[in-house]
């Protein structure tokens, strides 16, 4: 734990304060997932912002040793870096892991001082994005990132703004401005055309439950660093919502008791069970503060 001179951290590694409770507010004061030192750290990622640079931490912590993960990995969180983290290392057991990650950090393919922005149709709006990072939003369709590597992904989320019903098709286009490692300042751009329809039956006969379950994920990550602690809820009410919506919308002529799934999201109930048992959301005292964060 660096606990000495500018942005020293202090230890808190306190079990009762890893998981805040459904009533904490975002920013809860002695929460585990706040960072310490904000000031400290909102300066060097303003100027990391400001040069195009990322910075990417590696941690290889010995056995039982608290670091604060949540404060060490804010840097690379919000400014596209990657984080490595390794507990308990064993030279020995993870050396080659550790060879083998910076490696990659260092090797792989990525563009820096990135600015991309989400068009869509008339009719739909952007309401929200969710990133593997914390970006500098500068509307709830465009941000601004130092780095984006082969590994990141960027969800958003999409809200009727008027009818659309009447249109065979709705356009997305996605326009990133970016700088490669050759110094070329260069923008690429995606257009994607999407067929519409007015039958709730189409909705899910083609709905994309990898899709699904990343965007579900993103935002429990999203609401568990926010401070919030009833995301378990938040995730089974909106698998519970979507397959209520097909049961009484395109399954109501079955019998009552029947348990009817659409075929494209059957194992939705699977993949939310699974995510509540990941470590970053699992209850109970047995995952460390930073076990959690990573």
């Amino acid at each position: 734990l660096p606990n000495a001179g500018v942005g020293m951290l202090q230890y808190r590694d306190d079990l009762k304060l890893q998981l805040p409770s459904k009533h904490e507010v975002a920013g809860a004061e002695g929460g585990l997932f706040t960072p310490q030192q904000p000031a400290f750290f909102d300066g060097i990622v303003n100027d990391a912002l400001l040069k195009g640079v990322a910075v990417s931490t590696v941690c290889a912590p010995a056995p039982g040793a608290y670091i604060d993960m949540a404060s060490l990995s804010i840097l690379p969180r919000r400014t596209g870096g990657d984080i490595c983290y390794i507990p308990g290392f064993d030279p020995a057991r993870d050396g080659e892991r550790l060879h083998y990650d910076v490696s990659r950090l260092v090797i792989q393919r990525c563009v820096y001082s990135c600015v991309l922005k989400l068009r869509c149709s008339k009719g739909l709006q952007v309401e929200g994005m969710y990133g593997t990072w914390e970006p500098e939003v500068i509307d709830p369709s465009t941000f601004q990132v130092s780095r984006l590597s082969v590994d990141a992904t960027v969800n958003f989320l999409l809200t009727h703004a008027e009818r659309i019903e009447e249109r065979k098709h709705a356009y997305m286009q996605i326009a990133c401005l970016y700088t490669n490692r050759q110094g070329h300042r260069l923008i690429r751009i995606h257009t994607l055309q999407l067929p519409l329809t007015s039958s709730l039956s189409n909705v899910f006969r083609y709905t994309e439950i990898d899709a699904v379950t990343n965007m579900l994920l993103k935002q429990a990550v999203s609401t568990v660093l926010s401070g919030n602690g009833d995301f378990r809820d938040k995730l089974v009410t909106s698998c519970v919502n979507m397959l209520h919506a097909y049961r009484s919308n395109c399954a109501s002529i079955t019998s009552a008791g029947q348990l009817i799934l659409p075929e494209s999201l059957k194992l939705l109930p699977l993949y939310v069970g699974s995510i509540r048992k990941m470590a970053a959301f699992r209850s109970g005292s047995d995952i460390r503060a930073d076990d959690r964060v990573t």
